[in-house]
């Protein structure tokens, strides 16, 4: 099939694994059915709906699942009931995800709050007045790099990115300017909260609600052994600040966090935390899911549609087995099929996808996956293979957790019960030191009969 530069063009777009979808996107596929029900418009959405005061929920799951498309969904649905939604993804200039303390966050916010809800000028001015006492102190110990000169644009907002970027990008300075945004962290949030008041007019604070996408992105760090982690600080030592914003707040957080220590801590501070699992394209018996597989197809389907490609899907691949290859090792991550398929498409001058491309696309991404997995770690994915579950608590499954080497699925038992449980990304199971690790497990379970 000869197709025009116009077509691959959108293509191409459709596949960005990168590109959350906008809300009503007629590529969006609903998938709640293999995702064990998990909806964000009656999980989230009727938290906020239903509150007579203001809530602060935390949205949990692998990076790249879909919760930027869902949040951004939430964002149309709740505007539609009449709500004003602040939305943004947090790593999108403000934050260095290898890198971010709680200070980082209630910068961005400020800056996002007062860009985004100012309607009238000197609505900002006490924020201003904080800008420029911070600009003042930030001087007097030395950091130059911020200098009052800033002030002289034309919103406060400007110069306070600028403070964000020198924490992101002046390593020796970091903690200088940390410190001192904590210690007037108080008056930040009391002055926020006036100038929400004052933006909503007549309209009350839980006709607001904050959305800060994209920090389950941060990566965990610790000053050393027994101290607590930037995920213990921010999420549990600073909630009460997290917590303070006049409005609705939904924060993204690492789905690692899910399986911490810190968990009970933090459903005490925040409501449960809601999680995002994958679309569960195998049963735990290892059988693959009709309703699975078909709506991973589907979510290629509506991309082709995107391209303006008329026919089945079937035919833009060589063979049947090429696409259902293609969909059984992604595991049912969104961002991995979109990554196949884009690996597969740039390895294809003219359709059918052959299956050489998809068997291409699958060895690129899966040597991913070998970077970054520590010799030591076979043996646990081994258990995660065979038992299905992981231990909570435990460093090292959260943190295979966090880099997608064990994925989350969810399904509703008979009873109505919703089951959790774990598996080996399919393409981590294709490695040699998995394939090594198992023949090891299998050997030893052998010899114990």
């Amino acid at each position: 099939m000869t197709a025009s530069p116009d077509f691959w063009k959108k293509l191409y777009t459709a596949f960005d694994p990168f590109r959350p979808l906008p809300a009503n996107d007629p590529a969006w596929v609903d998938c709640a059915s293999v995702r064990g029900e998990e909806d964000i418009l009656a999980g989230l959405g009727l938290e906020i709906a239903r509150s007579e005061k203001v809530t602060c929920q935390l949205y949990a799951g692998h990076r790249g699942a879909g919760k930027s498309t869902e949040l951004l969904r939430l964002q149309d649905h709740l505007q539609r009931q009449g709500f004003r939604v602040v939305y943004f993804a947090a790593d999108d200039g403000d934050l260095e995800p290898e890198n971010t303390q709680y200070s980082d966050i209630l910068l961005a916010c400020a800056r996002q709050l007062i860009s985004k809800l100012r309607s009238q000028p000197g609505q900002d001015d006490k924020f201003r007045e904080w800008v420029n006492r911070l600009l003042r102190d930030l001087r007097d110990l030395g950091v130059t790099e911020l200098s009052l000169d800033e002030l002289s644009y034309e919103t406060p907002e400007t110069p306070l990115g600028k403070v964000s970027t020198t924490i992101k990008t002046n390593v020796s300075k970091q903690q200088v300017i940390r410190r001192q945004v904590e210690q007037q962290a108080e008056s930040l949030i009391d002055i926020l909260n006036d100038f929400i008041g004052s933006a909503l007019g007549d309209r009350k604070p839980q006709d607001l609600v904050l959305i800060v996408d994209n920090l389950d992105r941060i990566i965990e760090r610790s000053d050393g052994e027994n101290q607590p982690s930037n995920y213990e600080q921010i999420f549990v030592n600073h909630s009460d600040q997290l917590r303070a914003l006049n409005c609705h707040v939904i924060y993204t957080v690492p789905i690692s966090l899910a399986y911490s220590v810190h968990l009970t801590a933090m459903e005490e501070r925040y409501k449960p935390v809601e999680v995002l699992p994958m679309v569960m394209l195998k049963t735990p018996d290892g059988e693959i899911s009709e309703i699975g597989m078909a709506t991973l197809k589907e979510l290629i389907r509506q991309r082709f549609r995107f391209a303006h490609m008329e026919g089945e899907l079937e035919a833009a691949f060589e063979s049947i087995e090429a696409l259902n290859k293609l969909c059984e090792m992604s595991g049912g991550h969104v961002r991995n099929l979109m990554n196949l398929m884009k690996a597969a498409l740039q390895n294809t001058r003219e359709l059918p996808i052959s299956t050489r491309s998809v068997q291409r696309a699958i060895s690129e991404l899966r040597d991913t996956y070998r970077k970054v997995i520590d010799g030591h770690e076979w043996e646990a994915l081994v258990r995660v293979s065979q038992d299905k579950l992981i231990t909570e608590n435990d460093d090292q499954f959260r943190s295979l957790l966090f880099r997608r080497c064990i994925l989350e699925y969810r399904y509703i038992d008979g009873e109505g019960e919703v089951q959790v449980w774990h598996d080996v990304h399919p393409l981590v199971r294709g490695l040699d030191g998995f394939k090594r690790a198992l023949d090891r497990y299998e050997g030893g379970a052998s010899r114990s009969e």
